[in-house]
């Protein structure tokens, strides 16, 4: 009877040595990973740190690469398995990710109808902080700051570069407040309706629309006119009036 006892004891003690050694062999793999520093960028990397097994690893990535860490990625998904020396393996799926795309944005600062006005850099996406460049492209002025103060009517281009060096850009053309002057074709003949009249706008933001006090037309030039006076109301896209 003992050793019957003895006999089913050792049995089940090897059993538990055996599955504690089956346990202590499985390879369990953890992933670590970069990002690219930029959007759209292919320079991010993944490394698997495996544990248990039987040392040395083996590694194969599912985009051909056989290191512990891979390199030059994209954002994606990835595999990686992991091999040790008694052939045993593991497989740990990888999400690599990346930063918004950056975006430049010009912020219009006071009314869009004032006749001066500045415009305040700002972004989206990328990694803050930011830094701000505008430059005149007409006089190639830089100017280093997010604020665009009063600038005379022009081109200007904003370069916005997060802390990851990404950039992004924007041209902002400044036009001026809206201006409108009439160019008026004289009636040749008193009473005859060979008059006419064209609205020349300068500044503000296109396209235009017309008013005149003349049969409620709205092209830019009306003909034939019979002498008299008359008014036009022109508009911008921005609701801007003259």
């Amino acid at each position: 009877m003992n050793r019957r006892f003895l006999s089913i004891k050792c049995i089940l003690l090897a059993i538990v040595a055996l599955t504690t050694l089956n346990l202590k062999a499985q390879i369990q793999v953890s992933v670590s990973t970069n990002q690219p520093t930029c959007n759209g960028y292919t320079n991010g990397d993944a490394t698997a740190t495996p544990t248990g097994g039987t040392a040395p690893y083996s590694y194969a990535w599912s985009n051909g690469q056989g290191g512990q860490t891979a390199y030059g990625l994209a954002a994606g998904n990835y595999k990686v398995t992991v091999s040790d020396a008694a052939g045993k393996t593991a497989i740990k799926d990888v999400a690599v990710t990346q930063p918004a795309a950056i975006v430049a944005i010009a912020i219009l600062q006071g009314a869009a109808c004032d006749a001066s006005v500045s415009y305040a850099g700002s972004a989206t996406g990328g990694t803050s902080p930011y830094t701000f460049k505008w430059k005149n492209l007409t006089t190639g002025v830089t100017t280093n700051g997010a604020n665009l103060m009063t600038p005379s009517v022009g081109s200007y281009f904003l370069e916005v570069t997060d802390s990851k060096g990404c950039t992004s850009s924007k041209v902002v053309n400044i036009t001026g407040s809206l201006s409108v002057t009439v160019k008026i074709g004289d009636v040749v003949c008193g009473g005859t309706c060979d008059g006419a009249a064209e609205a020349i706008v300068t500044g503000g933001t296109q396209p235009y629309t017309y008013l005149w006090s003349y049969q409620g037309k709205t092209t830019q030039a009306i003909f034939p006119l019979p002498g008299d006076s008359y008014t036009v109301t022109v508009t911008d896209a921005n609701g801007c009036q003259k």
